[in-house]
């Protein structure tokens, strides 16, 4: 089928019998979701629509009155494999954003932590529920590249994160305080889990004694209390479709429902070994329990980092193998209040060789299997994140779909031998430039060029 288009309408045509509504109009067609206006959209369709949503995938759908439609539009994701998930395709100009949501204790010291990554400065939320910042992901390849190309722009790859109050114990039950703050880090990469490995009397905190694995079985439980709670509400709204004989609702029912009763066991969804088939029943619940954790030791000095708290956050991670940092939340913060040529300076007189954020950057690189290539040239320098073993079509597709859907070959040299060499022409001298087929799995610091066929108009 050419387009995604004349697919759904043949679709509908067969559900219904009859022509699709000659009102029908497509205002959004791309990668990811079809968008119909709800006034165009017939009440005959929207039946047909519903009742074979298994077909399309995730539908969000729209609210309605009496068989008039009302306001939101309709909103259509196709249906897509995890692994297609995992490693969608960038639209034109955006760029991968590493995601990462803070959660812990009140007090463990978490909007310290993340000041000392984002250098925001945040004191308060002001009457929000959460601080937001997007970071440049420091790759030192990138200014080396400027200078050898005289190029005018560089763009880094971002980090975001995300950071939300404490969630004290019971907030998430019910619709409580807990489950809205959850909400804002439903969509990130990976959670970051702050834990208070100090003891100073002066700082309040929400028990009497510091004991790190207690708190991350806290922080766990509410976490759990609330995916349950998402499970429970798909399962309550699939509950019509499996009376009927849905069978497809019923195979999405019995996967949550298993998920939702280890959950309910304490077992958080990432330790549950789900399928891919259960993976993707559960997809549009969000399930915080289910993201990778990487665990933060917040500590008061560098003398702490070996400190009885310390070795007990990094026996929990082990046991799940999960990654753990270390941050002096209270000293990197101000650090990072200062200009950028004199942080090192401090950081090492602290003897740390580098920043929490370079360091919690590198460690969520590795738990979510992530790599950076690069474009360069005259134009500019821009770093691209894709996941490691992809191949070299799904890497191109960072940069424009339409590379990834006519990719030819890939050109491929090495940051030390573009640097060593002086100049892309030596490379290709050295027999040091590469051509790479389809196949390629791409390498971190790769500098690359796309060979690829244009769509034809």
């Amino acid at each position: 089928m050419s387009t995604r288009r004349e697919w759904l309408e043949l679709w509908m045509k067969a559900c219904t019998g009859s022509e699709p509504d000659e009102r029908l109009s497509l205002l959004s067609e791309n990668g990811d979701r079809l968008v119909f206006e709800p006034p165009t959209i017939a009440p005959s369709i929207l039946r047909c629509l519903i009742r074979h949503k298994r077909g399309l995938g995730k539908v969000a759908y729209p609210r309605f009155l009496l068989g008039e439609i009302h306001c939101d539009p309709l909103t259509i994701w196709p249906r897509i494999s995890v692994a297609q998930r995992a490693t969608s395709v960038q639209k034109r100009g955006e760029i991968m954003a590493l995601t990462c949501g803070l959660v812990g204790l009140p007090s463990c010291g978490k909007t310290t932590i993340y000041n000392a990554i984002t250098a925001a400065g945040a004191g308060s939320y002001d009457g929000s529920e959460m601080n937001r910042a997007t970071i440049n992901v420091p790759d030192p390849r990138i200014q080396p590249l400027v200078d050898m190309y005289c190029a005018p722009k560089a763009v880094s790859a971002t980090l975001e994160v995300v950071d939300i109050p404490g969630l004290k114990e019971g907030s998430t039950a019910g619709e409580g305080r807990g489950t809205r703050l959850l909400a804002h880090i439903k969509d990130v990469d990976a959670v970051l889990h702050v834990v208070r490995c100090f003891e100073d009397p002066s700082v309040p905190f929400e028990y009497e004694t510091i004991d790190p694995a207690r708190d991350v079985e806290a922080i766990d439980l509410e976490l759990m209390v609330a995916d349950s709670q998402t499970l429970q509400n798909k399962i309550d709204r699939l509950a019509k479709l499996v009376r009927v004989g849905n069978k497809d609702a019923a195979g999405e029912v019995a996967d949550c429902e298993k998920v939702k009763q280890a959950l309910d066991n304490t077992v958080p969804a990432r330790k549950q070994g789900l399928t891919e088939h259960e993976l993707e029943s559960v997809y549009d619940c969000n399930l915080v329990s289910l993201k990778p954790v990487l665990y933060v030791a917040n500590i008061q000095s560098v003398e702490d980092s070996e400190n009885k708290h310390v070795r007990s956050l990094a026996k929990v991670a082990a046991s799940e193998g999960a990654e753990m940092i270390t941050v002096c939340g209270r000293d990197e913060a101000d650090i990072s209040q200062l200009p950028a040529e004199d942080q090192q300076e401090f950081l090492t007189e602290l003897g740390l060789e580098e920043s929490s954020m370079e360091r919690l950057i590198r460690a969520a690189y590795r738990m979510l299997g992530l790599v950076n290539f690069l474009t360069a040239g005259e134009k500019e320098v821009h770093v691209w994140t894709c996941r490691s073993g992809d191949k070299a079509p799904t890497a191109a597709g960072k940069i424009h779909t339409d590379m990834e859907k006519g990719f030819i070959r890939m050109e491929v040299i090495r940051y030390e031998d573009l640097i060593e060499l002086g100049s892309e022409a030596a490379v290709a001298k050295a027999g040091k430039q590469r051509i790479e087929g389809k196949d390629y799995e791409v390498q971190d610091g790769d500098i690359v060029v796309i060979r690829f066929s244009p769509p034809r108009k």
